[in-house]
């Protein structure tokens, strides 16, 4: 990984919404392999980066005190007229990520474009829209529009189909 440092807004580093005049904060970005893993913003006695639709704070806190083990009872061992049953498998994360694909004013919109994006992407066509409601202050209520990409190279092959009619195809920091 290469890390920057530099300072900057964080209201603007981390999406938010503008809350009166921000003082510079430090900015610190980590790249991997010449791509944005994160930006982390100094913040207190801490750090506050943006996970999806989550900012989050990473506190310098000392860790709570960690409590005693709690006590297993003893497995039987099995015999041969015992069935061992093996445990579930978890269930798996979906290993995809978002795309961001456009802004529109109402659901409806965000919707309609969508069925107009996914006439020019043969990825698309396959998914239904996701959506997300957002709020930007003085520029308003907005709702984001998401496909899905498998890894970067899909998201790239997305962005590439629809072209010219997203301006903002695959945008950072708007999960």
């Amino acid at each position: 990984p290469v890390y920057r440092t530099g300072q900057g807004d964080p209201t603007t580093e981390l999406g938010l919404p503008p809350e009166g005049k921000a003082s510079p904060s430090e900015i610190v970005t980590v790249l991997c392999d010449g791509t944005v893993f994160g930006t982390f913003v100094a913040h207190g006695d801490g750090w506050r980066t943006r996970a999806n639709a989550w900012v989050l704070t990473l506190s310098r806190e000392k860790p709570a005190a960690v409590a005693a083990p709690v006590p297993v009872a003893p497995v039987p061992a099995p015999t041969a007229s015992t069935t061992v049953t093996p445990p579930a498998p978890a269930p798996q994360k979906d290993p995809r990520t978002l795309v961001y694909l456009a802004s529109y004013k109402t659901a409806a919109a965000a919707t309609q474009g969508f069925a107009t994006l996914a006439k020019a992407s043969s990825i698309l066509a396959k998914q239904q829209p996701v959506t997300q409601a957002v709020d930007l202050g003085k520029k308003g209520k907005w709702v984001r529009l998401y496909g899905m990409a498998a890894d970067e190279a899909e998201r790239t092959t997305i962005c590439k189909q629809v072209g010219k009619r997203v301006d903002e195809c695959g945008a950072r920091n708007r999960e």
